[in-house]
């Protein structure tokens, strides 16, 4: 299955969409788990086997939505960019360039994570602008 190909292949945190789900694979092996929820808010278990919130989910169809990602790149330790369809270079060219801004401006930047369909395209967004995004989340089913 697509999680232990991922965990043999070194990958250290994993993303899911509820808590049952990774209360599941924790039996599998230890992995930095993250859960994203419905309302868009990305949660990790913590030491503790408590969640704490680490950033947050932005979807992506408008030129307006981008405008609300790029605030939260200035306000969440992480973000994950989810696009709708094949529009994902340009988004994500934006977020880093918006990343780094608020590297300059504030001395710190959110991670910018981004959803995507396959390999290929994973590859692509870690290469975008010669920097790439910070991580990617391939979707599996």
């Amino acid at each position: 299955d697509a999680l232990t190909c991922a965990l043999e292949a070194g990958f250290e945190t994993m993303v899911f969409r509820s808590e049952g789900e990774v209360r599941a694979a924790l039996k599998l092996a230890k992995f930095r788990s993250i859960v994203v929820t419905p309302e868009g808010k990305m949660l990790q278990l913590g030491d503790a086997e408590d969640w704490e919130e680490c950033g947050a989910r932005v979807g992506i169809s408008s030129a307006a939505d981008q405008e609300m990602a790029v605030q939260a790149i200035e306000q969440s330790r992480q973000v994950l960019m989810e696009a709708e369809g094949d529009w994902k270079v340009i988004p994500a060219e934006n977020l880093i360039a918006a990343a780094q801004c608020a590297e300059r401006a504030h001395g710190r930047a959110a991670r910018l994570l981004v959803s995507c369909d396959s390999a290929a395209e994973a590859q692509v967004l870690l290469d975008t602008l010669d920097v790439g995004v910070d991580g990617v989340v391939l979707q599996t089913d």
